[in-house]
């Protein structure tokens, strides 16, 4: 998990021309997805979803709602 950790965020971080990684999904726009989340967390709540089960312990929507909360 640690590790996980480790490279969401530095993949969130990256400002590369396209995420060669995936073919499907060019995740360009990470960076700028981040600080329009911060932008809008500090006017009001902030809703993230994905297909973990609530009581995850283990979920990326966790490691991004404490990168948007740093801001």
């Amino acid at each position: 998990w640690s590790e996980f950790t480790r490279r969401y965020k530095k993949e969130i971080r990256e400002n590369p021309p396209l995420d060669a990684r995936n073919r499907t999904i060019k995740n360009h726009g990470q960076k700028f997805t981040l600080r329009l989340l911060q932008k809008l967390g500090k006017r009001g709540a902030v809703t993230l979803m994905c297909h973990c089960a609530d009581d995850e312990p283990e979920c990326h929507r966790d490691i991004l709602k404490s990168m948007v909360e740093r801001a």
